[in-house]
């Protein structure tokens, strides 16, 4: 609650959080496995970093997602994780923009 925070109490007791996120997906085996990090706590996800990747192109690559990417967001979408699109190359940006329906 940001209400917490507008206030004069000391700030070293005042909570704090924090999403987390893979950047990169390729340490995703599958995208059946991403469950399980789900579980675990993951709530975004960057399908590529640098380069090809398994998922989709990153930066300093062209091309769009893969089909292991395609499935990637299809579970993704199921699941409600956020879409990281912060390094996809352009061409992959476009078509997961054109794909995935999740946040």
């Amino acid at each position: 609650n940001i209400a917490l925070w507008l206030n004069d109490a000391p700030n070293e007791h005042k909570p704090i959080g924090y999403i987390l996120s893979l950047e990169g997906a390729d340490s995703i085996v599958t995208p059946a496995c991403l469950e399980k990090s789900y579980h675990t706590g993951l709530r975004a996800v960057g399908p590529a970093h640098y380069g090809p990747g398994r998922y989709a192109n990153g930066t300093d690559a062209t091309g769009k997602l893969t089909a292991q990417g395609r499935d990637l967001l299809k579970e993704m979408d199921r699941l409600n994780i956020i879409l990281d699109a912060t390094h996809l190359c352009d061409d992959a940006f476009w078509d997961a923009l054109s794909f995935y329906q999740g946040p």
